[in-house]
């Protein structure tokens, strides 16, 4: 710096371009800027492991998954681990005739109407698949489908080994559904799911039919027993077209004709 520059008149500072010196600032200010542009170092190889790390995970998922798949596909079609009714066996009771039938669908209810023909939803059912009834006394039970009914929404279901079966059920109490005036008084039982539902007459079916559409708080799982407060079977419900019915005292006449003529 030279003394000339403390001599002028001007006590401003001078432009940098007009000085020989330089402000400690001015070299941070440079300093920072060249920093910031300057991508760092470590930035290409950080990407690159990050990209080889998520590539051997992905891969390593596959590996794991697909076979696991390949597995779960292979054994669709294998007997199922047994399980048991979730109602507790009270003697005399309808909830004896009450049980699961096992499919590629998964579980649904099952009710039996004797000498090991059972009822389940047709909806709820593969009708390609192997079929199951569960909790019989040696295990799983293999059943076949033996007719079909598209208007009621039923189908019946039949074991080759009546011996394991349980006994004739009684359904002998069975009412015309016409003839409730207060469903409020009755039960809804579903084997499945252990669900005690309260029914109610239901309005909003478009569906000509003359079953009883119904309606209760949580949907059934197929099929279900309508009880009274005596556990008494006054009535089989069954999910069909999104709704839920209960079937007229004739069709439920025709099922135990079908079990008790074979």
């Amino acid at each position: 710096m030279s003394d000339d520059e403390f001599d002028e008149p001007n006590s401003a500072p001078s432009p940098a371009h007009e000085r020989q010196w330089r402000h400690p600032a001015e070299f941070a200010d440079a300093e920072r800027s060249a920093h910031l542009s300057t991508p760092p170092p470590l930035s290409k190889r950080l990407t690159a492991l990050t990209a080889t790390v998520s590539v051997v995970a992905s891969v390593a998922v596959l590996a794991v998954a697909i076979p696991k798949g390949i597995s779960t596909y292979r054994e669709e079609a294998t007997e199922p681990t047994a399980t048991t009714s979730p109602f507790a066996r009270i003697k005399n009771s309808t909830i004896d005739i009450m049980t699961t039938v096992i499919g590629n669908k998964g579980p649904t209810s099952a009710i039996s109407i004797g000498r090991g023909y059972w009822v389940v939803a047709t909806e709820a059912i593969d009708s390609q698949s192997p079929l199951w009834i569960s909790g019989v006394t040696n295990g799983n039970l293999p059943v076949r489908i033996v007719s079909t009914d598209s208007d009621t929404g039923i189908s019946i279901l039949k074991s080759d080994d009546a011996a394991l079966t349980d006994h004739d059920p009684d359904l002998s109490t069975v009412v015309e559904p016409s003839t409730i005036t207060d469903f409020s008084q009755h039960r809804v039982l579903d084997s499945t799911s252990a669900q005690v539902l309260v029914p109610s007459p239901s309005l909003t079916t478009r569906e000509q039919s003359d079953d009883v559409p119904i309606t209760t708080e949580e949907q059934i799982h197929g099929i279900a027993l309508v009880v009274d407060s005596s556990y008494r079977a006054i009535g089989i419900v069954v999910s069909r077209g999104h709704a839920l019915w209960m079937l007229r005292k004739s069709t439920v006449a025709n099922l135990l004709r079908t079990a008790l003529g074979n």
